[in-house]
């Protein structure tokens, strides 16, 4: 029965923390690629205000330097199995780059809204609720800074347009988010399926191994097994003894 909490979990709890594991772990690259993306675009907006400084100068060079600590953080704790926390930490980086945008007040932040929550539903392995959570966070901050930064001249279509678009977003990524679940988990139950084949095969070779070494010579059994390999129908081993009754 699966659990609680989630449309798309295990029934096994062990089975669920190593699914987990293995998502993070197959992420960490794409998250790392990722960075590197988002690094080169925040410098290239700091130098589009290099001439100009401003407050979006300053947090466009601070957001790319937090951006390459992470990804050496990526880098350098590759193999030491902390990958939920490095992930917390770049979709923190993630929400707070994008809600300091949100200052400026404009439809500009639209795009880098809806990417970051796409990222979250697609790329970072974090649970439904979660994800969902952070979406619309990311949707609400938007839409607020939108309408305090058109205080003066307030439109209710421009507010309805927003808000259409962040819905449709997230209806769009939720669905990305099951999709993805699904395959995923198909193609790790897949996987574990023929690990588990494997390993009991290997198993029942050596149960065989063992019950006919309990009762025929080494040199027969070895004889044997190499006739079986080919496409020949087996046939009876006989081996005679000179100096026996």
């Amino acid at each position: 029965m699966p659990c609680r909490g989630s449309p798309h979990r295990f029934g096994d709890a062990a089975l669920e923390r190593s699914f987990w594991r293995q998502q993070r772990e197959s992420n960490r690259t794409i998250v790392s690629h990722l960075l590197g993306v988002q690094t080169a675009i925040l410098l290239l907006v700091g130098l589009n205000h290099l001439f100009n400084p401003d407050f979006t100068l300053l947090l466009t060079v601070l957001a790319a330097f937090a951006a390459l600590c992470l990804q050496a953080l990526l880098l350098y704790r590759s193999n030491r199995g902390s990958e939920r926390v490095e992930m917390v930490f770049v979709v923190a980086w993630t929400v707070a780059t994008v809600n300091f945008m949100f200052f400026q007040g404009s439809q500009t932040t639209l795009l880098p809204t809806i990417v970051a929550y796409f990222a979250v539903y697609t790329i970072y392995p974090f649970e439904f609720w979660i994800s969902v959570a952070i979406g619309v966070v990311l949707s609400l901050g938007q839409t607020i800074s939108v309408v305090v930064g058109a205080l003066p001249e307030f439109q209710v279509d421009q507010f309805l347009a927003t808000l259409l678009v962040h819905t449709w977003a997230n209806f769009i990524g939720i669905y990305l988010f099951i999709t993805r679940s699904r395959l995923c988990r198909a193609a790790f139950l897949n996987a574990r399926n023929a690990i588990c084949c494997a390993q009991n095969s290997h198993d029942e070779s050596l149960r065989m191994n063992k019950l006919l070494g309990s009762a025929l010579p080494s040199h027969v059994i070895s004889s044997a097994l190499h006739n079986q390999i080919g496409t020949e129908v087996p046939h009876l081993y006989v081996q005679h003894y000179t100096q026996a009754t």
